[in-house]
């Protein structure tokens, strides 16, 4: 067998090896995050080699995406998850210590619609006031809230109603609120954004710990 076949089959091997750990650890942190975002994910690792990090059974990043995440009873949400300093100790199978992460979700106006259960036909976003206008029985009375982070949690508050029978604004704050108060990792928003779209969340956490499964890593 010449050098360079066997340079070949070796580079070939090593390729392998990398595919087949990274598709393990894949699998391990994915059945943990789908019981923190209700939904399948995509894991990544970037482009460093993920066997270098093996002996030590720490990865120093990995990126979670997720287009149908549940934050509590908010429905709909895209979620871009990114870990730091995961600790992998006997193969996980005590689990996973996170030394941090950080999340963007968006929250669609059609998504938002669907979570607030037949209360709204549509709701429509204001960037320019960083409110939301939530329309019952098709356009005939309104709502008008404005979002925004206060002391580690977000708070939803009513700007003006037209046409709104008494309670349901309330009821309609009170199914945002509670849509906007479980965090995926134990985080909490540091910003909440009205975009063109829908909402904008930015949320970040400490040192937390990953439930063990079955799967090893």
């Amino acid at each position: 067998m010449s050098a360079g076949v066997a340079i070949t089959l070796a580079a070939g091997a090593g390729v392998a090896a990398e595919a087949c750990y990274r598709h393990r650890v894949a699998q391990c942190i994915s059945t943990r995050e789908q019981q923190e975002l209700g939904t399948s994910v995509a894991v990544g690792f970037g482009a460093r080699p993920l066997l270098l990090t093996a002996p030590e059974h720490r990865i120093p990043t990995v990126t979670l995406d997720s287009d149908n995440a549940t934050f509590g009873p908010a429905a709909g949400m895209r979620a871009h998850v990114e870990l730091k300093d995961i600790d992998l100790a006997d193969h996980g199978r005590g689990g996973a210590v996170v030394g941090g992460s950080s999340t963007t979700a968006t929250w669609s106006d059609d998504a938002m619609v669907t979570t607030l259960h037949g209360l709204a036909t549509r709701v429509i976003a204001h960037p320019e006031t960083n409110t939301l206008t939530i329309q019952l029985v098709n356009g005939l009375a309104t709502v008008e809230v404005r979002p925004s982070v206060t002391d580690g949690r977000i708070r939803v508050e009513t700007v003006s109603s037209r046409g709104v029978p008494v309670g349901v604004p309330d009821r309609i704050l009170e199914l945002l609120s509670d849509s906007l108060q479980d965090y995926p990792l134990n985080q909490q928003p540091t910003e909440i954004t009205v975009t063109d779209t829908g909402l904008r969340i930015h949320l970040t956490g400490g040192t937390t710990h990953l439930q063990s499964t079955s799967t090893e890593c």
